[in-house]
């Protein structure tokens, strides 16, 4: 075992506060977990998760007929198995106490637990666990971070995947045990999404420009366990591997264009500009992390300079959260949805803030009379500042902004998206049309996922009687828009500036900037 890996302070003790972690975490997510509305894409997910759970129940010729139907026609829209069977799982698990949504979303709950006991793991073992405790509270605590842990998608199981098959590909170096571990780990994050792809590009260049021969084992298992895992694990690929692994890679390469408005303006062909997943970063991370990351940087930077060969750990943190950055920026790549195509950097940036936030520490120790009360102050004030943030925008977390934007109020003055997965049309607004909507009445959504309404009266939270229809058809009695501006039609804009919402809803306790808005019909 190489010694530089070894913990400081006592294993029991670093497992002790990693359950502990874990349990905080995963409470705070399923406490909340109903909070938030619906995303479009868990209408989409939920569905098949249940389709998935009774194919491996029944292992037949026809429920192999039904994947391979199920994986060709739908739509186009392919993921692989895993997130659909852990939601599904967790559907079972939970339903008998739970409602719908919040059985689906314990899952979510847990791998964000899993996450943040992954990344102070981690660094406790190499760092201390006060740097451990930091990069995990300030993963935790970016309120964006906590606010995609909500929901049951295939986001967080993801950065819980890269995250952990970086860590094991690390270990891996000195252990073969840790090599397998690295290969079913890669294996299952192909099984998600295919942002897996990248791991060994990522990885491997890292390893093999820090440590040489040594890299090879973890990357002769990875290109094993890895594609037999994800052959093995997705039964709709069992008896057409070839054509199924050319129809997904197909159905990646044309993706439907997703507008998304940017600075004032709308982009979808062209996408955004190459400077959106930096400008979005800058937009949507509290200053104190933005601060203490730039710092940590700034060092990580510095001892790559000095010693190279020596830097190996900085190197890797610093390749995992510059990757997604970059790989985003990158030409022909579509650009949108704020920072959810590149949630994979953000534990990495945790950390850099972490190191950052020890420099500075280790610089109080040698200028300050008495460093622990000043730290224990500056301590006090940050996690102040980050709980905070988090709180005042529950549960619309994925509408916050950063103080470096002037918050949600300056982000709507200079152009950016208000709110982007629907998650803000919530029991609130479903309450309000319950009431409101005349027998029989038709409702328009906007900028609503198609799947995502229907699922409230199936759940028996919205009235059977309630009908949906198109604004264009101007047959509605009501109008719910929730303002992802980029799809937002120029007649809808031009009825939004000339009437008032008759019910509006802002971000966690404040009124406006409006995250979902009710109009009524103009009477004729």
């Amino acid at each position: 075992m190489n010694p530089a890996l070894e913990a400081n302070g006592g294993a029991r003790r670093r497992v002790l506060i990693g359950a502990c972690l874990f349990l905080v975490v995963a409470a705070s997510i399923a406490l909340t977990a109903r909070d938030p509305g619906l995303t479009w894409d868990e209408g989409i997910y939920y569905g098949f998760a249940l389709r998935y759970f009774d194919f491996f129940q029944n292992l037949s010729a026809e429920s192999f007929s039904e994947a391979r139907l199920h994986y060709t026609w739908w739509d186009g829209q392919v993921h692989p198995p895993l997130g659909k069977l852990w939601i599904a799982l967790n559907l079972i698990a939970f339903a008998g106490g739970l409602d719908v949504v919040s059985a689906a979303r314990m899952g979510a709950a847990i791998v964000f637990g899993l996450a943040a006991l992954t990344l102070y793991g981690w660094i406790a073992r190499r760092r201390g666990e006060r740097v451990g405790l930091m990069a995990a509270g300030a993963f935790v605590l970016m309120p964006r971070i906590f606010g995609h842990a909500h929901f049951a998608n295939l986001e967080m199981l993801t950065v819980l995947l890269w995250l952990a098959t970086t860590v094991a590909f690390e270990r891996g170096l000195y252990s073969r045990k840790w090599s397998v571990a690295c290969g079913i780990l890669f294996g299952l994050a192909l099984l998600t999404k295919i942002n897996a792809l990248f791991l060994p590009v990522v990885l491997g260049a890292w390893g093999l420009i820090f440590h040489g021969r040594k890299a090879w084992r973890n990357l002769i298992v990875m290109a094993v366990a890895g594609p037999l895992l994800f052959w093995a694990g997705w039964p709709a690929l069992w008896h057409h591997p070839v054509a199924g692994i050319r129809a997904y890679l197909a159905d990646k390469a044309a993706r439907d264009v997703i507008p998304v408005f940017y600075l004032g303006r709308t982009y979808g062909d062209p996408s955004a500009p190459f400077h959106y997943p930096f400008v979005m970063l800058l937009a949507s991370t509290p200053l104190p992390i933005l601060a203490a990351g730039g710092i940590g940087i700034a060092r990580f930077v510095r001892r790559l300079k000095e010693a190279r060969r020596e830097a190996a750990y900085e190197g890797l943190v610093l390749a995992n959260f510059a990757f997604p950055v970059l790989l985003l920026a990158a030409p022909g790549v579509p650009r949108y949805d704020g920072i959810r195509l590149m949630l994979c950097a953000f534990p990495f940036l945790a950390v850099l803030a972490a190191e950052g936030a020890w420099a500075v520490w280790e610089r109080l120790e040698e200028r300050v009379e008495r460093p622990r009360r000043t730290a224990a102050w500056i301590g006090g004030a940050t996690l102040a500042w980050l709980l905070i943030s988090v709180a005042l925008f529950h549960p619309f977390q994925l509408c916050y902004y950063s103080e470096l934007v002037g918050g949600p109020w300056g982000a709507r003055r200079l152009g950016f998206e208000t709110t982007y997965w629907n998650e803000t049309l919530d029991d609130d607004a479903v309450t309000w049309l319950n009431r409101r909507v005349p027998p029989n009445g038709r409702v328009a959504f906007v900028a609503v996922g198609g799947l995502v309404w229907q699922y409230y009266p199936a759940m028996g939270e919205a009235r059977q009687d309630i009908g949906v229809t198109e604004f264009d058809r101007g047959d509605w009695d009501y109008l719910v828009v929730v303002p992802r501006q980029g799809m937002l039609s120029d007649e809808v804009k031009a009825f939004m500036r000339t009437h008032n919402p008759v019910w509006s809803k802002g971000p966690g306790p404040f009124d406006s900037p409006a995250v979902c808005l009710i109009y009524a019909r103009p009477s004729t």
